[in-house]
């Protein structure tokens, strides 16, 4: 365990991220854990900043995709409401005579579904309340099931479906979560009174900006001072910070509590929706991608871990990786963003940290 934590410290005095929150666990017994850092990064309102410690909530991004509406959609197959040949049409009926109609949820799960990766939904859709109708009307970049694109845009679409099947808000949703697991710490929207517990991200949205590359004529919504406490993704932003494709603030325990639930020690979830997890549903494509999660094949992060391995990732510098045999959870969370994105390769990073973490 000193290695790795000596190798979190190094990462940080290289300024790679300010803060990092790491746990190793086998099932339900924790063998590692840890943090290191500063979650706020001293300045004019905090000249000492903020210690990182393991209580430390990080905007998860994209692991919103697994821990949350992965979890949901699982649930909700296992329960009877939907099918993974559920066409989107058949649940969300203003895309009947649109180009996505057949789009099943199989491949909005697995970044199948010929959506495009990501487009600026803010400039697009002008309000929240126009976002079904943009969504609906924005073109298919390949044909379905023929590629696999991760697709922020397709996890979106689930986080709407999700809630037109079950009636009520993902707000809901995630309060419902929170009593079912004992989650703690888990927000969208996290109370302003945590934000000192919370890791700060970007200095406005200037990553984003240049991603978007559209004039402040075309839009001017863009967010100026320091991101802490709301979500850095700005399309999750623009949707009031909960969506199916990111949003979800946690700390470490809870995350590993979350995570807990796509092992053999779920509490909520049947071996039918394990095995959905688990299993590769896109062999004949070079990404490997479950209910939710990507496979290992592939992947040079997850290279130290057992082939049959699964895990996420999020912009935020966050990753959950799990190898289904033993049960062994591989959880690390850092702030990257923070001040502003590190030029260097995270997924690097991420396997010399699996490299560390598989010796324990």
């Amino acid at each position: 365990m000193k290695e790795l934590q000596a190798f979190i410290e190094q990462a940080i005095a290289e300024e790679k991220f300010p803060s990092a929150a790491y746990l190793i666990a086998e099932g339900e017994s924790i063998i590692a854990s840890g943090a290191a850092g500063k979650s706020l990064l001293p300045c004019s309102f905090a000249p000492q900043g903020y210690d990182a410690n393991i209580d430390t909530i990080y905007d998860l991004a994209s692991l919103t995709k697994p821990l949350f509406t992965g979890y949901l959609l699982l649930q909700a197959l296992q329960q009877g409401m939907l099918q993974l040949d559920t066409t989107l049409a058949t649940v969300l009926e203003e895309f009947a005579n649109s180009s996505k109609a057949d789009i099943t949820l199989k491949q909005l799960a697995t970044h199948s579904s010929g959506l495009a990766a990501w487009l600026p939904l803010y400039v697009l859709a002008g309000c929240k309340e126009n976002i079904l109708a943009t969504l609906v009307n924005t073109n298919l970049a390949y044909s379905p099931g023929t590629k696999v694109v991760y697709s922020d845009l397709g996890y979106i679409i689930l986080g709407l479906l999700l809630e037109r099947i079950y009636g009520c808000s993902l707000e809901t949703l995630l309060a419902e979560m929170r009593l079912q697991l004992g989650l703690q710490n888990t927000y969208f929207n996290p109370p302003s009174e945590l934000r000192p517990r919370i890791a700060a991200s970007e200095f406005g949205n200037y990553y984003e900006q240049q991603m978007a590359a559209v004039s402040r004529e075309v839009y001017n919504g863009w967010r100026t001072d320091l991101i802490w406490g709301s979500v850095h993704d700005h399309n999750c932003f623009f949707l009031g910070g909960a969506s199916g494709h990111a949003g979800l603030f946690a700390d470490i325990t809870d995350v590993y509590k979350m995570s807990l639930e796509f092992t053999a020690s779920s509490k909520t979830l049947s071996e039918d929706s394990l095995r959905l997890a688990q299993t590769d549903l896109t062999e004949a494509h070079p990404e490997g991608r479950s209910v939710g999660w990507l496979m290992a094949r592939n992947q040079p992060q997850a290279e130290a871990l057992e082939k049959n391995s699964f895990g996420h990732t999020g912009f935020t510098g966050t990753s959950v990786w799990i190898e289904p045999r033993r049960s062994r959870i591989y959880i690390l969370l850092t702030n990257r963003m923070h001040p502003s994105r590190k030029e260097f390769n995270m997924n690097d990073l991420r396997k010399q940290f699996h490299v560390l973490a598989a010796k324990l």
